[in-house]
């Protein structure tokens, strides 16, 4: 979660915005239970405070990289290597 962004909207509101920001931090068990919080207290796009954490993009690149191996092109550029 992207806080300090967070923080700066929620300013605009004033104390109310800094009492909602205070209380987001508590109901920060899991991220379904963020995003649910603040669409209840009227944060329209929550979503948009969330940032994709390195451990997900590391995952995101190893999975691409092995649907790439399954590619006919690469089946086929690696049998010809090995026929090499």
């Amino acid at each position: 979660v992207d806080w300090n962004s967070l923080n700066a909207h929620l300013a605009k509101r004033g104390s109310s915005g800094r009492r909602i920001s205070a209380s987001a931090r508590e109901h920060y068990g899991s991220i379904h239970q963020l995003l649910a919080y603040l669409r209840s207290k009227r944060v329209n796009n929550p979503y948009r405070f969330l940032r994709i954490s390195k451990k997900d993009r590391l995952i995101r690149e190893a999975l691409d990289a092995w649907c790439h191996s399954f590619s006919p092109r690469e089946r086929n550029k690696t049998l010809a290597d090995q026929k090499n």
